[in-house]
């Protein structure tokens, strides 16, 4: 009769070989079987004789024990192999022994988790042990059967398994002896998991209806609950304490195991009204730290004192609350909620430190960025870093309160920096805008072409002004409001934006037509490029050279009315002084008024004009 070999199906460390599977059920042709198929395991203590067993029972060809080389661990992890000869397709499953020593007693877990794949997968569980083991603890493999008995109560109800306990070269005592006592451990193992669970079920059902924990649990809802902790707790006492007095002549070790299983579900019903409880814990803490903060503000005192005062206290009662609050049967412990309190309390730190930032430098930087002055950045770099700083210095010294350490305090820190930043960013992306900026150089265009420096309007004086210096000088203003928007510029480097927009115009010369093309292009014109030459990498563009271009050739069309009126009014002036002196040398002759009329006329013709296009 030929002998199946067997195959290694889960390796000692509990690694499913699937390639392995794959080839055996080729070799074995067991998918032709269907569903026509049967299954039978074998589990028992090391060295017990399991492989041997199945070997003559099966005829497979599972390695053996060679008992001249010593007794030890031989078959490791889960083999598998073909039942010769027998119908319906039948595998034999040879599971690794219980209580050796190559585990120790503390690696219990792979014989826990491969009797449990063995309830499992197998239709038939061979249970294999000793005779002269029956009656003791470990060797009569009592720990595996509390495993088994546990599981196949809970988990395979509506599917019955086949245990076989097969008891091993048994001497002159008589098999009834050897069957009774065999039944008598596995009936206190059975009757205790069973009666245990029965009575810890009981106990739960009890508790989750008990009219002092429903009060209890709706009262929480509401907000904290004064004395919860205890209350709890000594509901659950009760119920613990009732089952220990009914459970007390079961086996031990499945009552300690039931009553873990009774305090587990117990716990689960009461979690979600301890986090609740906590909660509201965390929600008033929050609330009362912003209030106070908020007083402290309004009254002027000094705010990283009162943090420190401040956090202190809401600590104390947040701890306080806490611990009123703890379940005693429990490991539960507020540390996420703590952490999130401190959380939140420093993100009320920092919302009015960006709020400090914020209102020291956004009206004060959008109204540099309108002022046009040649010093903008630099002004703009020492408001931003003078208040950034003393925020930053002063949250530092708050932060001190929540214990924080140095890179915690670091990231915050570079975030509020962060938010200066971005602010000023922000502003000056906003002050960038085409419209925004045409405006600012109309204006700034009209106040120094029009007025002296004393901002007096020229066109009320008598004297005669160079319009051409005046001019220039207006468009000077102006183009440097076009540089200083162009970018902006965090560090101290030097640039040569508003050079190049100044070469380019207010110094632009046409260009010699008989010069080639090549010569025509980008070159000629840098302001035709869509970057900044030059630039520190800190800089950031707002307008790009061939914005700045067209929105000076806007800016040109719209202010020529006013330079051309300007013009006019001068010209008028002048012929009225010339009308003047040709009066007054008329006047003798009689003919003044015919004269004086029609200057008067063109005077005050264009002064009108003039003003009305300003208005």
């Amino acid at each position: 009769m030929q002998m199946e070999q067997g195959m290694q199906l889960i390796d000692g460390n509990g690694k499913f070989n699937v390639d392995g599977l794959k080839d055996f059920m080729t070799a074995t042709e067991f998918a032709q079987s269907g569903l026509s198929y049967a299954i039978v395991a074998i589990i028992g203590s090391q060295s017990s004789g399991k492989s041997t067993l199945m070997n003559q029972t099966f005829h497979t060809n599972f390695e053996e024990m060679d008992a001249y080389n010593g007794r030890g661990q031989t078959t490791k992890g889960i083999w598998i192999a073909k039942c010769s000869d027998i119908d319906p397709f039948s595998i034999a499953m040879d599971f690794e022994g219980t209580d050796s020593n190559q585990r120790g007693e503390d690696d219990t877990a792979f014989e826990k988790q491969s009797t449990l794949f063995a309830l499992a997968i197998a239709d038939v569980v061979l249970i294999n042990m000793w005779y002269k083991d029956i009656g003791l603890e470990n060797a009569a493999s009592r720990p595996l059967l509390k495993t088994v008995f546990q599981v196949m109560k809970r988990l395979f109800k509506p599917r019955k398994k086949t245990l076989l306990f097969v008891l091993r070269d048994h001497s002159k005592t008589p098999l009834e002896y050897l069957k009774t006592a065999l039944l008598e451990d596995i009936e206190k193992v059975m009757v205790a998991t069973v009666r245990c669970e029965e009575i810890a079920g009981e106990k739960l059902k009890c508790f989750t209806t008990d009219e002092d924990w429903l009060e209890m649990k709706e009262a929480v809802q509401a907000g904290p609950v004064s004395g919860f902790g205890g209350a709890v707790s000594s509901i659950l006492e009760t119920y613990l304490s009732e089952y220990d007095r009914e459970v007390e002549y079961f086996d031990q070790e499945v009552r300690n195991e039931k009553r873990r299983q009774l305090l587990s579900n117990a716990l689960m019903e009461v979690r979600d009204a301890y986090d609740t409880m906590l909660m509201h814990l965390y929600s008033n803490t929050v609330k009362n730290f912003k209030t106070r903060l908020q007083q402290s503000q309004n009254e002027g005192q000094e705010y990283v004192g009162d943090i420190h005062l401040y956090s202190q206290s809401c600590m104390v009662e947040f701890d306080q609350g806490c611990e009123d609050a703890a379940i005693q049967q429990s490991e539960w412990n507020a540390s996420k909620f703590r952490e999130k309190l401190i959380c939140d309390m420093l993100s009320e730190m920092m919302a009015k430190y960006e709020k400090q930032i914020t209102h020291a430098l956004a009206k004060r930087v959008e109204s540099l960025l309108e002022s046009g002055e040649r010093d903008t950045w630099a002004s703009i770099r020492n408001l931003f870093e003078g208040n950034t700083e003393a925020a930053v210095s002063e949250f530092s010294d708050a932060a001190v309160s929540f214990n924080l350490n140095s890179s915690e305090i670091d990231t915050r820190s570079q975030h509020l920096r962060e938010h200066a930043r971005n602010l000023l960013e922000m502003k000056a992306r906003e002050a960038a805008d085409a419209g925004g900026v045409l405006m600012r150089m109309k204006d700034r265009f009209s106040k120094d072409f029009n007025h002296d420096e004393n901002s007096i309007s020229w066109y009320n004086l008598t004297t005669e002004r160079n319009l051409d210096k005046i001019e220039r000088d207006a468009l000077s203003a102006s183009l440097r409001i076009l540089s200083i928007i162009a970018a902006i510029r965090f560090d101290g480097m030097p640039d040569q934006i508003e050079n190049v927009l100044y070469s380019s115009l207010m110094d632009k010369t046409v260009p010699d037509q008989s010069l080639p093309n090549m010569f025509m292009g980008a070159t000629l014109d840098p302001l035709a490029l869509d970057t900044w030459e030059e630039v520190s990498p800190e800089a950031t563009t707002l307008l790009k050279p061939e914005d700045c271009k067209s929105l000076w050739m806007n800016f040109i069309k719209e202010i020529e009315p006013m330079v051309t009126g300007a013009r006019s009014l001068q010209d008028g002036r002048r012929r009225t002084r010339s009308y003047a002196a040709v009066a007054a040398a008329a006047a003798a002759a009689g003919v003044g008024a015919v004269v004086a009329g029609p200057a008067a006329v063109v005077n005050t013709a264009v002064a009108i004009f003039l003003r009305s296009w300003w208005l």
